[in-house]
């Protein structure tokens, strides 16, 4: 058994100031002492300067993305990423598995405990199998022919059974025909312990899409169609998905940068607030758009927070204390406690996973890791601070 401490203990919702953690050899905690003299040496204690905190959940990413590192031009636009991906998508197996290998490690010494993961494919599945890390993969559907999509479903299906937690999902609403999400309704209304999650308004031509039927990003998915295979009544992309949304299910809406309070009024008047959460992945949105989430709008609705990395095709790292850095530079008057919330047990409810990650809390093993070169008197992140596994 080890007993570690350190100025600060972050449990997932509070601080606690000097405590000391027992914790067993295979991770569980065992105990938690509180109110020990700072500054006095324990036998047998192992101290650390700076906050202890449960590992991070990154509630979204791409993992099979990770070989685009570097290869992708930033501030294009949505428009302008998506057709870059597809042009640079390819590469060899060899290429892609070690990227992915690199990424994952690079996410565990990061502090990532657990992670909601996006797939069109197999690319993954061996990683995950072997990895330290909690993945719960998102198959993701995209399509937007008119016909039937009963094939794009059933291939969805035949990749959801070779990983060990996942669920089909999805990609955002300006790539799902409509007969797509209907199956996809029906799917989600049976089974009503699956996760749903779908990339939301992460720019302002998806909102452009549905109230005008107009702009960069119609022009480009709709290339090729009649233009009377895609015409849209709604104000916003939200007001499209409200007749699409699953009710009941744990739903991850990512990005939410071009987000309305009327938007979030329409969640709020036919969703619960258990059943919703916001993930936002700064660091992505200022790559591809320039342009931070509204967190000011975002804190006050009735529903949680959570972080994502999203994909090192729009991302420099894959590290959620550097998507908290991103936030806190942007809002500074967010406090710590909240930022990592976020970070901690509202990615772990989102994911349905808080039994297992998100909180320091007796019989849990959730990961212990260190906050170091923080700003301890105002507990605030600086430029310099760190985060190293200590569990």
């Amino acid at each position: 058994m080890r007993k570690i401490a350190a100025q600060y203990l972050f449990t997932g919702h509070d601080f606690i100031s000097y405590p000391i953690i027992s914790v067993s050899q295979e991770g569980e905690i065992i105990a938690i002492e509180v109110g020990i003299l700072p500054n006095k040496e324990i036998a047998d204690v192992e101290f650390y300067n700076g906050i202890l905190c449960p590992g991070f959940v990154n509630a979204h990413c791409h993992l099979e993305l990770s070989h685009l590192r570097n290869k992708i031009a930033p501030h294009t636009g949505i428009t302008g990423f998506v057709k870059q991906i597809i042009e640079k998508r390819s590469a060899s197996l060899d290429e892609v598995s070690v990227a992915i290998q690199a990424a994952d490690r690079e996410m565990f010494n990061n502090g990532i405990v657990a992670v909601g993961d996006i797939s069109n494919g197999l690319d993954t599945v061996h990683v995950k199998s072997i990895s330290s890390i909690y993945y719960h993969t998102f198959v993701e559907v995209f399509s937007r022919d008119t016909k039937p999509d009963n094939q794009v479903f059933s291939t969805a299906f035949d990749l959801l059974n070779e990983f060990k937690h996942a669920d089909v999902v999805p990609h955002a609403s300006y790539s799902v025909s409509n007969k797509l999400f209907d199956a996809l309704k029906d799917y989600f209304s049976e089974y009503e312990d699956r996760l749903y999650s779908i990339h939301n308004q992460e720019s302002a031509a998806e909102n452009a899409f549905f109230s005008s039927s107009d702009g960069e990003l119609y022009s480009f998915i709709n290339k090729g169609k009649s233009a009377n295979d895609m015409k849209f009544s709604a104000n916003s992309a939200i007001e499209f998905l409200m007749q699409y949304l699953p009710v009941k299910n744990n739903k991850i809406l990512i990005h939410n940068t071009f987000i309305s309070h009327s938007d979030i009024q329409t969640l709020e008047r036919n969703f619960g607030a258990d059943t919703l959460y916001f993930c936002l992945c700064p660091n992505s949105n200022l790559f591809i758009e320039n342009v931070i989430p509204p967190l000011d709008l975002l804190r006050s609705s009735a529903f949680p927070i959570c972080i994502g990395t999203d994909s090192l095709a729009s991302n420099y790292t894959l590290s959620v204390l550097d998507e908290l850095k991103a936030l806190s530079a942007a809002f500074p008057h967010v406090p710590l406690k909240e930022l990592l919330t976020w970070a901690t047990y509202n990615g772990a409810k989102a994911l349905k996973v808080d039994s297992l990650f998100g909180e320091v809390t007796v019989g849990r093993k959730p990961g212990l890791i260190l906050l170091e070169n923080v700003d301890l008197n105002s507990l605030r992140l600086n430029n310099s601070t760190g985060v190293r596994r200590v569990i």
